[in-house]
C-alpha cells in the first residue's frame, strides 16, 4: 500500500510540473504573438531585439569604442573652444589695464588676460592702490577699469571717506595718465550671510550710490557690473565673497559692450 501511495504521489506531481510547463509555454506565446492592430508599432522593437541577438560580440565592442572616441574628441573640441575664447579675450583687452585686489586678480590667475594687464593684489584699498600707479604708468595703457570697494567697506567708517580716497587715487591717475579713460566699476555685494557675520558689508549699495556721482565729478565712467550679480548668485566661491572661474567672462563681455571696445 505504501508503494502505491508513492507512485500515486509521484503520479500527481509529474502531472502538476506538465500542466504547469503547458500553461506558461502557452502564456509565453500569447504574450510574444503580435496583433494586426499594434504590429505597426511593436515590430521595430521586434526586429531590433533579432538583431541584437544575431549581432556579433565583436561588432557591439566596435561601436562603444567608436562612441568612446567621439566622446573624448568633443572634449577636445571644448577645451580648444575655452583656450580660444581665452586668447581672444587676451587680444581683445592688450590695451586695457585692470586696477583692484583679490576680486579683479583671477583675470589673470584664470588666463582670461595677461599678467601685465592685471594690477591687483588682494588686500588693496583705494588708499593703498597708489602704490600701483608707476607700474601701470609703465603700460601707459588707452583705457583703466579700476575694481576697488570690498576691502574698503571694512576700512572706511564713512562713504564719504571711501570717496574722498578714491577721488586722491583717480587724480593722481590723470597727472600721470592725461589721455588714458577710467572706468570705476561697481562695489560687488557679497553674499546675505556673510553681511550677517560682518554688517559693515550690507553698505555695497551706499557705496555705488556715491560712486555714481564721484564718476560724472571725476570725468570717469561708472559700470554697474554687480547687476550681473544680483540674479545670479551661482557665480559667487564657497567664501560668498570672490567668484567662480565662470563669472570672470560674463564680465569681461559686460566691459567690452560698456567701454567701446
Amino acid at each position: 500500500m505504501k508503494i502505491k501511495k508513492r507512485i500515486i504521489y509521484i503520479s500527481l506531481i509529474l502531472f502538476f510540473l506538465f500542466f504547469t510547463y503547458y500553461l506558461l509555454e502557452n502564456k509565453y506565446e500569447h504574450e510574444i504573438s503580435v496583433s494586426a492592430s499594434n504590429q505597426e508599432e511593436v515590430l521595430p522593437n521586434v526586429e531590433l531585439l533579432k538583431n541584437m541577438e544575431n549581432s556579433e560580440i565583436p561588432g557591439i565592442e566596435e561601436k562603444i569604442r567608436k562612441v568612446q572616441s567621439e566622446l573624448l574628441s568633443s572634449k577636445k573640441s571644448e577645451s580648444q573652444k575655452n583656450k580660444l575664447s581665452k586668447s581672444v579675450y587676451k587680444k581683445i583687452f592688450e590695451s586695457v589695464v585692470f586696477m583692484g585686489d583679490s576680486q579683479a586678480e583671477p583675470l589673470s590667475l584664470y588666463g582670461y588676460t595677461d599678467s601685465s594687464s592685471v594690477i591687483a593684489i588682494k588686500g588693496r584699498n583705494v588708499i593703498s592702490a597708489k602704490e600701483d600707479i608707476d607700474a601701470v604708468k609703465s603700460l601707459s595703457p588707452q583705457k583703466i577699469v579700476m575694481l576697488y570697494g570690498v576691502n574698503d567697506m571694512l576700512l572706511f567708517k564713512t562713504t564719504d571717506a571711501f570717496i574722498s580716497h578714491y577721488k586722491d587715487l583717480i587724480s593722481s591717475i590723470q597727472k600721470q595718465l592725461p589721455d588714458t579713460q577710467i572706468y570705476v566699476n561697481s562695489v560687488y555685494p557679497v553674499m546675505d550671510f556673510v553681511k550677517e557675520k560682518k554688517p559693515l558689508f550690507k553698505r555695497s549699495d551706499d557705496f555705488n550710490k556715491a560712486l555714481v556721482k564721484m564718476c560724472a565729478d571725476t570725468g570717469t565712467v561708472f559700470l554697474d557690473s554687480a547687476s550681473l550679480l544680483k540674479s545670479n548668485s551661482d557665480y559667487y566661491a564657497h567664501d560668498g565673497i570672490h567668484f567662480k572661474t565662470q563669472y570672470y567672462p560674463i564680465w569681461l563681455e559686460f566691459i567690452k559692450t560698456h567701454i567701446g571696445i
